[in-house]
């Protein structure tokens, strides 16, 4: 349909979509939950219960499963998330890739955390870029090339080529146009084949550290400064194009 009726939910905008062709399901990302619908928009089933940032999704038809950015970090979105969730939780800065096991979403409201729906695989690359503080200009800045941890999420094939395998592709950096080292985007491929060994149920009270040590490349693509990142990325394959999103 050239049309699906979606929402509203009370967790926030929309924040990524992903679709299964063959099996006739689309998922949305409102922030802290997941909706699954069918074609016509008919809810099958949602996963809560999250305090973190739920961005943008992808499905990856070699497994059947979906792929978020999940962020927690304390700045304002992250504090405003909390605010709306009335949750006295403080988490310590770190950046999942959020993986559902969709064919078990097969009601409302089930539990990220309990229902065995949700696994997750740590980035330690994104926190040390977030953490890191650079010098540029003569000032010492926050967040190495302005990156803000990530929301944008796709996989396609390594930059360069259009076919053979296919990798995980993230990030994005924040808006601060009184920087120079922040005009490219940053984005980062990880090889998902091996991911299984670093996947764990997360605990949002004893938040787990397994994940690649680092990504399978690095890559920048000129932009200018945009705030907050990379909000949604695709990869056409029809075509060969990559589409980053962004806000101005």
């Amino acid at each position: 349909p050239k049309t699906i009726k979606s929402g509203p939910f009370n967790t926030g905008h929309i924040q990524g979509i992903a679709v299964d062709t063959e099996k006739g399901y689309v998922y949305y990302s409102y922030t802290t939950i997941l909706v699954k619908t069918d074609l016509q928009g008919n809810i099958i089933g949602s996963v809560t219960g999250l305090l973190g940032h739920l961005g943008d999704l992808d499905f990856n038809p070699q497994d059947g499963r979906v792929y978020g950015s999940l962020e927690y970090k304390n700045d304002a979105i992250g504090k405003g998330i909390l605010k709306a969730e009335k949750s006295s939780f403080k988490p310590n800065n770190a950046f999942y890739i959020a993986i559902f096991d969709v064919d078990r979403i097969t009601r409302e409201g089930m539990s990220a955390e309990k229902d065995g729906i949700m696994t997750s695989v740590y980035l330690p690359t994104v926190l040390e870029d977030f953490e890191a503080k650079v010098v540029s200009n003569g000032k010492t800045l926050e967040h190495r090339y302005g990156c803000s941890g990530f929301d944008g999420i796709t996989f396609g094939p390594k930059f360069g080529k259009s076919d053979g395998k296919r990798y995980l592709t993230i990030y994005g950096i924040y808006g601060d146009s009184s920087r120079t080292d922040n005009d490219y985007q940053v984005l980062l491929q990880y090889d998902t084949k091996n991911w299984k060994k670093y996947e764990h149920p997360l605990s949002q009270e004893s938040m787990h550290t397994s994940g690649p040590a680092k990504p399978a490349g690095r890559y920048f693509v000129y932009t200018g400064n945009r705030i907050w990142g990379v909000q949604n990325m695709e990869y056409d394959a029809t075509r060969n194009f990559w589409f980053l999103a962004t806000y101005e």
